[in-house]
């Protein structure tokens, strides 16, 4: 009947959105992924030992958005072996699913926490210090009503919709979108800008709630409009309460303006926010030393840039960021070597950055002419991480300098096994070929290679065109 048609129809307007995604994950990344595949991961953000509910971090990783979608990826495929994205997401679901088998009671009590933490007046960031922007905007400072203020009145009022005789059926559904919107957040992690979208249905609420005491009032049933303002109240200060001792993050907002003035090339001004972001301490400490060396390399102080980089290399010894900066600014200032050591004490045993580092330290190693280095640290990283692209390509191009040209071949066919597609080793494959006489292999890779996006060098393309000529 009716319904049926309804529901078809509803279902229809859901899935016209989703279905192009979920085809373009399947033909393009070769994954049958719905929409996204970072479920798992944020589930499990969510759901371990370490989470307080609302830090949006993956424990072991690097708190910056890519580094940690990164090391979520290397985490998994260290413990698994190849993995998709879908395959990924479910290792962190099966993790996160495990620690509530393994401690109940602590899962319980931090989705409680959780729960708390949704309905509370604390606005909690995710990845933007709050009180800072709104000190630099007079337009975010402008007092708007609130969760402190939506959540204790909208909860009452859809509490005494619900309770009313006889029951409105045209509230029930705000109501149940607001009960299930609540569950789909608390089950992963609490940041103000998910649960933004209840504020509308808990202002919905506080409409009801005001026209239900107009009414009261108005009917003389003063006692009952005295319980509802009563319930109110005290709500409202329950949940103005910073139960957990919440507070924002200044470091962040100072270390957002450094990076916005180092993208406009103002160094000095980077340099300034980045020492506020330091002195204000906190989790983003790490992140402002590393950004404040890089901003004196910038500024053309690359020895100084090195002692700031090395600290941070310090903090965090498994930071193929910090270590990449690091190295940059000691070949800048003469004090490579000086690095090199620094890195070699700090290089993590195991981890999700520890082949990247290798990597760095090879292709530095190589372009400061020391083969015998740089071959031991891309063999490292491809022990630790064997489709590092980068090591297998700049290893063979190591081998075929010393040549040693068969193991080159080898390690550029076992790149092209791994990325069938890139230009880098079509461009390098050709070169390969070239090389060593080989023209039928040299031109088809150089082929496969344009058709990938590459721009051969044009001494390359005439040393193409001149074996182009009849076989001999």
């Amino acid at each position: 009947g009716l319904q049926w048609r309804a529901a078809a129809a509803l279902l229809a307007g859901l899935a016209a959105p989703i279905a192009p995604v979920t085809l373009c994950n399947a033909v393009v990344g070769g994954d049958l992924v719905l929409i996204s595949s970072q479920g798992g991961v944020n589930f499990y953000i969510g759901n371990n030992p370490a989470s307080d509910g609302t830090t949006a971090v993956v424990p072991g990783t690097r708190p910056t958005w890519q580094g940690g979608y990164e090391d979520t990826i290397a985490l998994a495929r260290e413990e698994e072996g190849d993995l998709l994205p879908s395959g990924v997401s479910r290792h962190w679901f099966r993790k996160g699913l495990a620690f509530w088998r393994q401690e109940p009671l602590g899962a319980l009590l931090l989705t409680a926490r959780k729960a708390v933490l949704f309905f509370s007046g604390m606005e909690v960031s995710n990845n933007k210090d709050l009180t800072f922007f709104r000190s630099l905007s007079p337009v975010l400072s402008l007092p708007l009503p609130g969760a402190g203020l939506l959540v204790p009145l909208g909860l009452v009022g859809w509490a005494l919709a619900a309770a009313s005789r006889p029951a409105r059926p045209v509230l029930l559904l705000p109501a149940l979108i607001l009960a299930a919107y609540a569950a789909s957040i608390i089950v992963f992690f609490v940041t103000a800008r998910y649960r933004a979208p209840v504020l509308p249905l808990l202002a919905l609420g506080a409409g009801l709630l005001a026209d239900r005491l107009v009414a009261e009032a108005a009917a003389g049933r003063r006692r009952a409009w005295a319980v509802a303002g009563a319930a109110a109240l005290l709500l409202a200060v329950a949940v103005n309460i910073n139960w957990f001792g919440y507070r924002d993050d200044p470091g962040q907002g100072h270390l957002a303006l450094g990076l916005a003035h180092m993208v406009k090339g103002e160094h000095e001004l980077a340099l300034a926010a980045f020492d506020r972001s330091l002195a204000a301490g906190g989790p983003y400490a790490y992140e402002a030393r590393r950004h404040k060396g890089e901003a004196l390399a910038a500024a053309g102080r690359s020895a100084d840039a090195v002692d700031v980089l090395a600290q941070a290399l310090q903090e965090r010894p498994d930071s193929a960021d910090a270590l990449a900066s690091l190295l940059a600014a000691a070949a800048s200032s003469g004090r490579l070597d000086e690095a090199r050591a620094l890195a070699l004490a700090t290089v993590p045993a195991a981890g999700p950055q520890r082949a990247q580092m290798h990597f760095l330290l090879g292709s530095m190693a190589q372009a400061v002419g020391r083969a015998e280095q740089a071959e031991a640290h891309y063999r490292q990283a491809l022990a630790g991480r064997p489709g590092h692209l980068g090591a297998r390509v700049n290893l063979a191009l190591l081998l075929r300098g010393a040549g040693r040209l068969d193991q080159s071949l080898a390690e550029l066919l076992a790149a092209e096994r791994l990325a069938p597609a890139s230009p880098v080793v079509h461009v390098n494959l050709a070169k390969h070929y070239l090389f060593v006489g080989r023209r039928d292999d040299a031109l088809r890779h150089a082929g496969l290679a344009r058709r990938a996006g590459a721009a051969l060098e044009p001494e390359f393309e005439r040393a193409l065109e001149a074996a182009a000529g009849p076989p001999r």
